[in-house]
């Protein structure tokens, strides 16, 4: 029994991965039964919905249980390459949330929602299934694989949208400039392999410090998988791509690239500073180029959505911002003597940044009529007297994205931050406390207009119930989270620490 059961361990931990996969196939396959007739778009959602449900409910029901009962706080497969923790398993279940508001946002909008739709509902599926295949990956040519994986689909993903100049750009860019990241994160891998002789990130954490004190080779790969990473997170200066994208992608679209990418990456960002014990290191340049990259990637961020006019380039300028303050989470976990304490302050503030991002973005499909519409600021006047509720919803979600009380993305600044300080970067805390000052212009300008203004503001679609439901359950937890916020915290603490 305990023999069949060993042999079984492996596809057991990887079956999330399978049931999406077979979700994603089945759409695709029926269309192309019924003669390549599209299936009804609430069908093939459906299919998806089934998907992601049996991935989360196979993670909460037999992975968990797995993880509780074994005696450490991780379980590792395929010889250490996969590793199941409690991080992991708090990203993946974000991550199927995420799929999921991305399918219903999807649903409605008319940019997606055509005769590729099957394909799209395929695409998207896997390139979940990379998403959370980089969240358990335990060695970096799987991570690499994994990233690969998750960036082909978003390529063609983006490509896919009825908008026939922007979009079109937008997956080039991204598709050229993505390519030249990973030729760099795979140079980097490379390095470290000759370095430290092999890939798989425990072995490299536990011999980092030493390491980057005497071999050069290593220090080049490391900086070069930062710089990789550096990429899908959109840090500066390897930020470029990410207005032109966002924009140029459908709405829907963004809105998981904005959230379930980010936090993928990041996940796998800190797992290259797990036990790594940098705050031994003798040098600090190393940490002194990591501060300066989170400084620079906030204020850029937020300095450059100050100037902007199109409601959703603000909000990819304003996501570079927040990648920033994620920066000082990675700092914190990877060079202060309390890991825990960053990995937490980072998780939750990954949560809370993405349950904020979902709604603003709903807010900007609700006034996509045609898949060429494009939203200015402006174009909010006056929208508190004809969709008070609406209004009331993204208002509260821009002041929870600027750090206003009581509201969850207060919270998470404020754990985010006292982590920072706890571990003793005093001055790169300050600097974040600054930029949140500096956001928060950007962020009220919005309101100002919808609550100070009776222009007519432009039209809505009132139809678009997913989407006008995502916007508004967005707003209600961010307010219901944020009384709650301690609750929440201790458990995402809890699965830091014990894995559970």
């Amino acid at each position: 029994m305990d023999v069949q059961f060993n042999t079984l361990r492996e596809p057991i931990l990887i079956l999330p991965l399978i049931i999406l996969f077979i979700a994603s196939v089945i759409p695709i396959t029926l269309k192309m039964l019924r003669g390549n007739r599209e299936l009804k778009p609430f069908a093939a959602v459906i299919w998806g919905f089934f998907g992601l449900l049996g991935a989360s409910g196979t993670t909460f029901a037999v992975i968990s249980n797995m993880l509780r009962e074994s005696q450490e706080p991780f379980i590792t497969a395929f010889s250490g390459a996969i590793v199941i923790d409690g991080m992991g398993i708090w990203i993946s279940y974000l991550i199927y949330f995420l799929g999921a508001i991305t399918l219903l946002l999807s649903y409605d909008h008319i940019a997606v929602r055509g005769k590729q739709f099957s394909e799209y509902l395929f695409l998207t599926l896997n390139s979940i299934i990379g998403m959370v295949l980089v969240v358990m990956s335990n060695d970096l040519m799987i991570t690499f694989i994994a990233i690969e994986f998750m960036s082909l689909a978003l390529y063609v993903i983006i490509a896919l949208s009825r908008e026939r100049t922007l979009s079109k750009e937008a997956s080039f860019k991204y598709f050229v400039l993505g390519s030249f990241a990973s030729a760099i994160f795979l140079f980097g891998i490379s390095f470290v392999y000759g370095s430290v002789g092999s890939t798989s990130i425990p072995v490299i954490t536990s011999n980092a410090v030493d390491l980057f004190n005497s071999n050069k080779l290593f220090v080049i790969g490391l900086l070069m998988i930062v710089v990789g990473f550096a990429f899908k997170v959109s840090v500066f200066p390897f930020h470029a791509w990410t207005p032109d994208v966002y924009q140029g992608a459908a709405t829907p679209v963004t809105t998981l690239m904005s959230t379930a990418v980010k936090a993928a990456s990041f996940l796998a960002f800190l797992r290259i500073f797990t036990s790594a014990n940098f705050f031994r290191l003798e040098d600090l340049d190393f940490l002194n180029v990591m501060q300066w990259l989170a400084i620079l990637t906030m204020t850029v961020g937020n300095v450059a959505a100050l100037k902007q006019t199109n409601l959703k380039r603000m909000l990819a300028y304003s996501s570079i911002a927040h990648s920033g303050y994620m920066m000082v989470g990675i700092i914190s976990a990877g060079f202060g003597e309390n890991f825990d304490s960053g990995a937490t302050g980072l998780l939750f503030y990954i949560f809370a940044y993405s349950l904020m991002t979902v709604g603003t973005f709903a807010l900007v499909a609700l006034f996509e009529k045609k898949e060429t519409t494009i939203l200015n600021i402006d174009g909010l006047k006056g929208l508190s007297l004809k969709a008070p509720l609406v209004a009331l919803s993204f208002a509260i979600l821009l002041l929870s994205l600027a750090g206003i009380p009581p509201t969850l993305g207060f919270f998470s600044k404020f754990y985010l931050f006292s982590a920072a300080m706890d571990q003793g970067f005093i001055w790169l805390s300050l600097w974040g406390v600054i930029n949140s000052v500096i956001s928060v212009y950007y962020y009220l300008k919005p309101v100002v207009y919808m609550y100070m203004s009776e222009d007519q503001p432009n039209e809505i679609q009132t139809r678009l119930v997913f989407t006008k439901a995502t916007l508004v359950a967005s707003a209600v937890f961010i307010v219901v989270f944020g009384i709650l916020s301690a609750s929440l915290f201790r458990v995402v603490q809890k699965s830091v620490i014990t894995g559970l």
